[in-house]
């Protein structure tokens, strides 16, 4: 089950109403049977954001103390309300649209905020490929244990575009299906099953070299080998 809702919005009356999303989404899936949510973790700018909200110490721009104390105070009684029906909440790490969950730091700091077997991680290395989180393994193992859904989406970097762009631009990368990019994933899919990690993985089709069902079948295919 995916419910992507924002509990970190800066409205109140926005951030409560998605917290009732989100409680009717596990109520949902423990109808149904299945063990996951994923969603994201929030964002206090209502997704219109991109980047993150970490810094060093100090930083007045900084709002991330602010924010994972939120994250506490709106996530809480969904966690437990998740405990009670034996559901799992994986948050997605994209950085895109001020998701807070984006990079090992943050990760860290909410889930020893809300410490449950019911809160962990959606694994998507391919944001890390671009954002330099790297190798994507080391960060698997960081959080051993913690990873409840996996979308395997490969990355591509083109240094042309990102020399004519420089970092803060855009699209000097582009998503790829397994196989078609840059990441290791003999390596990745060896770090999930080391740290537990027993569920599928999911093909996230954003390559436009291969779209729709041909890059489904593609990424699969060269999946098998590492299975």
């Amino acid at each position: 089950m995916t419910s992507h809702c924002n509990l970190l919005d800066d409205d109140v009356e926005n951030r409560e109403s998605a917290r009732d999303t989100l409680m009717l989404a596990i109520e949902a899936t423990h109808i149904l049977g299945a063990p996951v949510v994923v969603t994201y973790a929030g964002s206090p700018v209502s997704w219109h954001f991109y980047g993150q909200f970490s810094s060093e110490p100090g930083n007045p721009g900084d709002r991330s103390v602010e924010l994972v104390g939120r994250f506490k105070e709106m996530w809480t009684p969904v966690v437990r309300f998740a405990e009670e029906k034996g559901v799992q909440l994986a948050l997605d790490c994209a950085v895109r649209m001020g998701n807070i969950a984006c990079n090992p730091e943050m990760w860290e700091r909410i889930l020893d905020a809300i410490p449950s077997d019911s809160l962990g991680l959606s694994c998507d290395p391919s944001h890390w490929l671009w954002m330099g989180i790297l190798p994507a393994e080391d960060a698997i193992r960081m959080f051993d244990g913690k990873w409840y859904y996996a979308d395997v989406k490969d990355c591509e970097i083109s240094p042309r575009m990102k020399f004519r762009q420089g970092i803060i631009g855009n699209w000097w990368w582009q998503y790829r299906v397994p196989g078609r990019g840059q990441l290791n994933w003999g390596t990745i899919t060896g770090a999930l099953q080391e740290s537990g990690y027993d569920y599928v993985l999911c093909v996230e089709n954003e390559d436009r070299g291969a779209p729709g069902l041909e890059g489904f079948a593609l990424g699969g295919r060269y999946l098998r080998q590492f299975l």
